[in-house]
């Protein structure tokens, strides 16, 4: 019996398998961690560039006011976090007009829901803020002017700039017409 016993004592076959296992699910948690800090991190940077991307749109004239850019912003974010809203204002500062655009978003809503889940009562916001770039009547450029007669056409352009007439040639036109 003590052979048997000592033989027992001494066999280590199983000795990596018992460490391995008990290693196993602490690495288990670790990689799934890390991947959830990684996907978090993901969608932020999503919700960031839907945040610019509209707010460019904005800024360049695609939406008529803050509330058509805070509807298509709000649908954006939606599959990203589900209680996540975005504000928009403008206002004036020094002869030219600024947007800001607000992101909030659920933290616990952006990731896997590891590490995230103790992230409940945090919301994360980002704001993103640029120059109003809308053309002005003032600056905006006039279509020459179309004359015809029988013989040539004549494009005329209000400022000093060339004009080409139908036979070939060129005029330089300085708030005057001149036919060639």
């Amino acid at each position: 019996m003590q052979q048997r016993f000592m033989s027992f004592w001494k066999d280590e076959s199983g000795a990596v398998t018992v460490e391995s296992v008990m290693w196993l699910g602490f690495m288990f948690f670790f990689v799934l961690s890390i991947l959830d800090i990684c996907v978090y991190f993901l969608n932020h940077g999503w919700a960031v560039r839907a945040m610019h991307q509209e707010n460019r749109e904005f800024i360049v004239g695609a939406y008529s006011d803050c509330n058509a850019l805070e509807t298509a912003l709000n649908q954006r974010i939606q599959a990203i976090s589900p209680s996540g809203a975005s504000a928009c204002d403008t206002y004036p500062e020094r002869g030219s007009t600024f947007s800001t655009v607000t992101v909030t978003l659920a933290s616990s809503e952006m990731g896997l829901g590891i590490v995230t889940y103790f992230l409940k009562d945090i919301n994360i916001s980002s704001t993103g803020f640029q120059t109003i770039e809308v053309p002005t009547a003032a600056t905006t450029v006039k279509p020459p002017v179309v004359e015809t007669d029988e013989t040539t056409t004549t494009e005329t352009v209000t400022d000093d700039s060339a004009t080409t007439t139908s036979d070939g040639s060129t005029t330089i036109v300085s708030d005057v017409t001149e036919e060639a």
